[in-house]
């Protein structure tokens, strides 16, 4: 299956104890409900509160939904698909430990006007740790992959907004196109970068691939703008490439060279960029955060503002860093939540231990999912005001 897309459900997920929901206190941005129903913003402090630049996006809630387990992908604000899983209970109520009794379905958000509930092509019974994946490639386009219990990894894809499904052949890609479509998403492997293209869920080879070795995930920037690293294969060093005119070309971006980095992380606030390196070259201390580079020119120029001093953390950056439009600079790590003020200078925790929630940049705009309740995020424009969005009643 291809890397970085199979989900396992969340319902294998859930700890024992119950930790900080999506909008409890304590979690990245404490917060208060304002005037509109299910937005949120931080709480008052000792300095004034920046009025939110963006509201965020208007995706309803869906709490009549099926099941414990979801995976959550967006089209646009207004479209999405979820894949739901939903598990038996035994006569004691307790959640049922035969691995035959999940069924899957599939929530479709169609131009905003709320969640409807369609079949799946993954088969009835199947045992509940099937690794499976869902991806959205337009809106009604999806494509579902899963290796059953015969271990056979199938796929299938739907242009009817999960009203039908028909087999597809595999994730090779077949022909090549020479931009990415709005809509479409774009994947990695071993030969490259590849484009699930948004009117037929099958994938093409991207005709202008970056000079680039051993890439990384693709991300995608608020702007629209793509991104991917890897490995200069001149140099050996890892490096950052952007595309400003949807995948045609890569510039790379000029940053400073930092020994022992093993992968990147690009995020983008208001007129501010920010890469974050990480890497093994912390005197015996395990993969963390080596250097924070900052750009306010569009990525022409770049400033050092932090790099790793020896004893301290933070750990490996977990999804996406959010700069927010008030001017703060969210990391998620391992090991805590963290926070600056100063432009990523000085760090401080926000909230200690393994973080409940996993920060992405969606095509909806920001999207924390919560690890702890399935089927809880919050979205946002500018990772400043959020919005709470829950699918399922949370009772199974």
């Amino acid at each position: 299956m291809r890397s970085g897309l199979i989900v396992i459900p969340m319902v294998l997920l859930t700890a024992t104890a119950t930790l900080l929901g999506c909008t409890s206190p304590g979690n990245s941005g404490q917060s208060r409900n304002d005037d509109r129903e299910g937005v949120e913003t931080p709480p008052p402090s000792l300095d004034p509160t920046p009025e939110p630049s963006a509201v965020p996006p208007d995706v309803p809630s869906g709490t009549e939904l099926p099941g414990q387990a979801f995976s959550l992908r967006f089209v646009d604000e207004a479209n999405a698909f979820a894949l739901v899983t939903e598990c038996a209970a035994d006569a004691a109520g307790a959640e049922a430990e035969r691995a035959d009794r999940c069924a899957y379905r599939v929530a479709v958000l169609e131009d905003g006007a709320g969640w409807a509930v369609r079949d799946s092509p993954i088969p009835a019974g199947d045992s509940r740790d099937v690794p499976h994946s869902l991806e959205a490639a337009g809106p009604g386009v999806a494509r579902i992959s899963a290796v059953l219990d015969d271990g056979v990894e199938r796929h299938w894809v739907t242009t009817d907004g999960a009203r039908s499904w028909q087999p597809a052949a595999s994730t090779n890609a077949a022909g090549t196109v020479e931009e990415i479509p709005d809509g479409a998403i774009l994947t990695a492997d071993e030969d490259g970068l590849e484009v699930l293209m948004p009117d037929s869920g099958e994938y093409r080879r991207l005709a202008g691939q970056p000079a680039l070795n051993n890439l990384g995930w693709p991300g995608i920037l608020p702007d629209g703008a793509f991104w991917t690293s890897g490995v200069d294969p001149a140099t050996g060093h890892r490096a950052v490439v952007v595309s400003h005119d949807r995948g045609r070309s890569w510039d790379r971006l000029p940053l400073p060279t930092t020994a022992g980095v093993t992968s990147q992380t690009l995020a983008a606030g208001p007129d501010v960029l920010y890469v974050f390196e990480s890497g093994t070259a912390r005197a015996g201390e395990g993969t963390g955060v080596l250097a924070v580079h900052r750009s306010t020119d569009g990525g022409a120029t770049w400033d050092p503002v932090w790099t790793y001093p020896p004893g301290t953390t933070p750990r490996t950056v977990l999804g996406t860093p959010i700069a927010a439009s008030d001017g703060s600079l969210l990391m998620y790590a391992s090991d805590a939540i963290y926070r600056s003020e100063n432009d990523g200078q000085d760090w401080t925790i926000s909230r200690p231990g393994s973080p409940p929630e996993r920060p992405e940049v969606t095509p909806a705009g920001y999207l924390l999912t919560d690890l702890t309740n399935p089927g809880h995020y919050r979205v946002s424009t500018d990772g400043f005001t959020w919005r709470t969005v829950i699918l399922g009643s949370g009772r199974g």
